[in-house]
C-alpha cells in the first residue's frame, strides 16, 4: 500500500462528509483540517458544524488501514467566534509552495484544545 493513497482516501472521506454539511475546508495542517461554517446566524453555523461532527465520528471515528494494523482515527473540536486569516509568502523556500495561509484567533486556540482533550 502507499501512505499517500491511504491519507488520500481517508481525507477524501472527511472532505465528502463536510461538503454535505455545507462547511468550507480552509487549509490542511499535517493531519488535521480547518473547517469552517459561514453562516449569517450564528445557530445556523452551530447547527451545521455539530451535525458535520457527529457523522464524521459515527462514519470516519475508525480507519483501519489494509494490510496493516495502523488504524487512523478522528478527533475533533469546536469552537466559534471571529477568525483571522493571513497569507504569508516567501520567496526563500524551495521546491514547494511558497504561500502559506494562517488561520488564528480565539477560536482556533479552543478547538486545538478540544481536539487535545478528544485523544487524551
Amino acid at each position: 500500500f502507499a501512505l499517500f493513497d491511504v491519507v488520500n482516501a481517508y481525507l477524501n472521506e472527511i472532505i465528502d462528509v463536510v461538503n454535505e454539511h455545507s462547511g468550507r475546508v480552509a487549509k490542511f495542517a499535517g493531519d488535521a483540517v480547518v473547517v469552517l461554517w459561514y453562516f449569517e446566524d450564528l445557530a445556523e453555523s452551530v447547527r451545521c458544524a455539530t451535525h458535520c461532527a457527529m457523522q464524521l465520528q459515527s462514519k470516519c471515528r475508525s480507519h483501519p488501514v489494509k494490510g496493516t494494523s495502523v488504524t487512523l482515527s478522528t478527533h475533533i473540536g469546536l469552537a466559534c467566534g471571529p477568525l483571522h486569516s493571513s497569507v504569508f509568502r516567501s520567496d526563500r523556500v524551495k521546491h514547494m509552495q511558497n504561500h502559506f495561509h494562517m488561520i488564528s484567533g480565539r477560536a482556533m486556540r479552543l478547538a486545538a484544545e478540544a481536539v487535545d482533550a478528544a485523544r487524551a
